[in-house]
């Protein structure tokens, strides 16, 4: 039982009078008690916000990571020279030879890093 809890239960089960030394009225004991639990409930949401915030926070590395890796195939397939080792003997061009990291290239446009 938390202490707001006690003084809750303490509260009806004392005549009354006898609980309320110190504040000015009955009232005031109860703004006292409801401002309380008010706080509780905002401690919960708090952590609740905190608990969204790490799982976004482990997310959010995660994707950070994977474009990351992303990034770096598309550097590797966007560098034109890897392109002339592909040449084979027969002179035909596949889509790839063909595209010669042109692809790569434009999806890396604007990626922070890449020239």
């Amino acid at each position: 039982m938390s202490r707001l809890e006690e003084i809750i239960q303490y509260e009806h089960t004392t005549p009354k009078g006898r609980h309320y030394v110190g504040f000015k009225s009955e009232e005031d004991f109860k703004r006292l008690i409801n401002q309380a639990q008010k706080a509780e409930e905002l401690q919960a949401k708090v952590e609740g916000l905190i608990g969204n915030y790490k799982i976004a926070y482990s997310q959010n590395e995660h994707h950070r990571k994977l474009a990351e890796r992303y990034k770096q195939a598309l550097e590797f397939y966007a560098d034109r020279f890897k392109y002339h080792e592909m040449l084979d003997q027969s002179g035909v061009l596949t889509v790839i030879e063909d595209d010669c990291g042109f692809t790569a290239r434009q999806a890396l446009k604007g990626v922070e890093g890449y020239e």
